[in-house]
């Protein structure tokens, strides 16, 4: 049965000379995979619409035994960023969070949204590549169940002046309930340990609790001052990498280059 469908390409894995499976994010049916044959053959060459960082619509042919592809059209190509290594290195993790946080069967047209996004904000260059990598990191965990609860203080419910952030719980502290907990000053700490806290000023809980509100087309609007945009990017990073418990390569390539 042929069907047409639009989606993202996440990756690709080439498979002998000519064919490759394409992992694709669709907004009705989640993260999908398609055997694209011959495509990468001399006499077709290699079709931009079987290429990572290509949101297009897809023609397939659809049995009991999986997808093959017939046709596609590129709806939009994020493919020029790969021009500039840091944004490049950037979309390759984003890339990576999105498949790994995506499943098969599931609608998944919120995490589709915020993936696009925030290619399209990488590619139009307006925006620091660290502040759209903060901004999607803890939004996409929001968006895939990991939402942590920010709106006050978990034990006396203060909302205002400086918190802890229980990274691995998910929960805020003031710092008179820290004492009360035991667990001492925030400290940095590595992702082997049972317990992570991290100091949140008022301006970067105030970032974090508009990530997880504000509306879809919206979520990027916000400012971080100069000196705070590190420990609020940490914030980001250490909560995802310590809930989905685990590393990324591509993660590690973009903070290489963004450091050169």
């Amino acid at each position: 049965m042929r069907k047409t469908f639009e989606g993202l390409i996440l990756s690709e894995t080439v498979l002998k000379e000519r064919d490759k499976i394409l992992t694709i994010l669709t907004a009705e049916r989640g993260k999908v995979s398609v055997y694209a044959r011959n495509v990468r053959s001399l006499k077709r060459g290699s079709l931009a619409y079987t290429m990572p960082f290509q949101h297009c619509r897809f023609e397939v042919e659809e049995r009991t035994s999986g997808m093959s592809l017939i046709n596609g059209d590129v709806l939009h190509s994020f493919y020029d960023i790969t021009n500039d290594l840091a944004a490049f290195a950037l979309g390759q993790y984003i890339l990576d969070v999105t498949r790994e946080l995506t499943v098969e069967n599931n609608n998944e047209a919120d995490m589709l949204r915020l993936t696009l996004n925030t290619l399209y904000l990488i590619q139009k260059g307006e925006r620091s590549l660290q502040h759209i990598k903060a901004t999607f990191e803890f939004r996409a965990m929001a968006i895939s169940g990991y939402m942590p609860e920010l709106h006050g203080c978990d034990i006396c419910g203060c909302e205002d002046g400086e918190m802890l952030f229980d990274v691995m719980n998910g929960i805020i502290y003031c710092r008179e309930c820290q004492k009360i907990r035991n667990m001492g000053e925030a400290r940095p700490e590595d992702t082997g340990t049972a317990s992570i806290v991290l100091q949140l000023t008022p301006s970067i809980l105030k970032g974090l609790r508009y990530v997880l509100s504000a509306e879809p087309n919206r979520v990027f609007s916000y400012s971080i001052a100069e000196d705070e945009q590190a420990d609020f990017s940490e914030v980001c990073e250490k909560y995802i990498i310590n809930h989905l418990e685990r590393g990324f390569t591509t993660l590690d390539f973009y903070h290489e280059v963004a450091n050169m």
